[in-house]
């Protein structure tokens, strides 16, 4: 049920649906994917796929905006940036988990951010 999701986005839905006088019933998708576009089938996964077939009708939560995703849906304007990050100096060995971090030969340095939703 609804009472299980809490944070930012629960508490919008549930202020918008006070305001504007609607319902609503969180779900998770049925293959419980947020929504991925196979090159192979041609088709989206995932919440995407639930959008587009009209199963659901909003998707509320920190979703990353690609340009795949753009060209078949609808997003709002970013409100939530969680400002995480990840810098190293490129000469740097990464050894850890951060292995995408090591294709940097020269002395450069690299900023990760969580896209916008």
């Amino acid at each position: 049920g609804n009472a299980c999701w809490s944070g930012l986005c629960p508490d919008m839905v549930t202020r918008m649906a006070d305001d504007l006088g609607f319902t609503y019933e969180y779900v998770v998708p049925d293959d419980g994917k947020w929504g991925g576009f196979n090159v192979t089938s041609g088709a989206w996964n995932g919440l995407i796929a639930e959008i587009l077939s009209e199963t659901i009708d909003i998707v509320t939560l920190p979703l990353s905006t690609s340009t795949a995703r753009k060209e078949v849906i609808e997003f709002s304007y970013p409100f939530m940036d969680s400002g995480l990050l990840a810098v190293t100096r490129g000469d740097s060995r990464i050894d850890t988990n951060f292995f995408f971090l090591s294709p940097s030969r020269g002395r450069c340095g690299w900023q990760l951010s969580q896209p916008h939703s």
